[in-house]
């Protein structure tokens, strides 16, 4: 899955997403969604645990893609249909969806088109304007498709908006963001520390991802700061990483199985 602006032909749909996707397709192995980060920065991420595969088409774009797999909800690790249930279907009934609109604008008559551009207009404003991107997160998301070359005056120009950003729980989760974007994964996990202590559910939610994340070092640093809080579905990510290591076959040689083991252990002490 690939996100930005796409234009349709009479048989086809083209543009920088489509042409990623396709590239990634040849490119990735194994079953699974996978996302783009422009796609990984705007969805919602609280609903849909994700983890960092790699960095791909280094010789197509420069600095390369950044692709995440997303996971079954970390509720479900270990048990319930996961990705072969559900949560399958669900993915499989939203593609034959957008099939189906895709066909069905192709066929429309200009005069057609006209009048359901009215009423989608008149249903989707209030819609787009409550879940329009702020500055801040467009800003994000220039740094994510920015060139190698361009990233850091783009994360520069991040910087002074989370300057300016007056929540601290929003402050601290973006912060977050951009040191993910920027390769720099274990300083994220403090700021998404402070997000959550916050109150900032989808920094809490993150935290609990980066227990599967590729780098033995950012899984123990994630799995010892949510020993020290109160995390809902924290409990059991925690418990498989500690009795079975890493889900991708990674190397543990950091002990974040160990740290896991620790977080467990002081959140059953809390609870006490």
């Amino acid at each position: 899955m690939s996100t930005g602006e796409v234009w349709l032909e009479s048989d086809d749909v083209g543009g920088e997403p489509a042409d990623l996707a396709e590239r990634l397709l040849e490119a990735l192995t194994g079953d699974g969604v996978f996302l783009t980060e422009s796609t990984w920065l705007v969805m919602d991420k609280a609903r849909i645990p994700t983890e960092q595969v790699g960095v791909f088409l280094r010789d197509v774009v420069p600095g390369g893609v950044r692709v995440f797999r997303a996971r079954a909800p970390a509720s479900g690790l270990g048990r319930g249909p996961g990705w072969s249930g559900e949560a399958r279907r669900g993915v499989a009934r939203l593609t034959l969806v957008c099939h189906r609109l895709v066909r069905r604008v192709r066929d429309v008559t200009w005069k057609q088109a006209r009048r359901v551009a009215l009423v989608v207009g008149l249903v989707a404003v209030p819609v787009v304007a409550w879940h329009w991107p702020s500055r801040l997160e467009s800003a994000l998301e220039a740094v994510a498709r920015a060139p190698e070359a361009e990233r850091a005056a783009r994360a520069r120009e991040a910087q002074e908006l989370l300057g300016a950003e007056e929540d601290e729980g929003v402050r601290a989760f973006h912060q977050g963001q951009l040191r993910e974007l920027l390769g720099e994964p274990r300083l994220a996990v403090e700021d998404y520390r402070q997000a959550t202590e916050a109150g900032h559910g989808a920094a809490a939610e993150r935290l609990v991802e980066m227990l599967g994340h590729a780098e033995c070092p950012v899984r123990a640093a994630a799995a010892r700061v949510l020993g020290g809080l109160s995390v809902d579905g924290a409990r059991e990510p925690l418990r498989e990483l500690a009795e079975r290591g890493p889900g991708d076959g990674g190397g543990d040689r950091c002990g974040s199985r160990r740290a896991a083991a620790q977080a467990l252990r002081r959140l059953e002490a809390a609870s006490r």
